[in-house]
């Protein structure tokens, strides 16, 4: 980039001029560099679902999983990622029990 500078912001994606990026133009990154990565297909949803799974498998507490992800209900969180849950779950028996 050189010496330019870009312009300050409270934003955390933003393009040169200092408006904030397209969601458009994040989909179609994604799009592009997950098939040249060979992953294949990639949304930001994914990413978002991905992230979550992570967080509660590796043992976040779902209240604090709800909260980053904005849902109103913890029922929501805990429904949509209960596969997350009792992956958690079982592993923590295994430790425990060792089984």
């Amino acid at each position: 980039m050189g010496s330019a500078q870009w312009p300050a912001s409270d934003l955390l994606f933003i393009i040169r001029s200092g408006e904030p990026i397209r969601p458009s133009a994040v989909r179609r990154s994604m799009a592009l560099y997950g098939v040249r990565s060979g992953i294949g297909h990639v949304t930001p949803h994914m990413l978002r679902h991905s992230a979550a799974t992570e967080m509660l498998a590796n043992g976040a507490p779902p209240i604090g999983v709800q909260r980053v992800l904005g849902h109103r209900s913890l029922r929501t969180t805990l429904e949509t990622y209960a596969h997350a849950c009792d992956t958690h779950a079982a592993e923590a028996m295994a430790r425990r029990f060792g089984r």
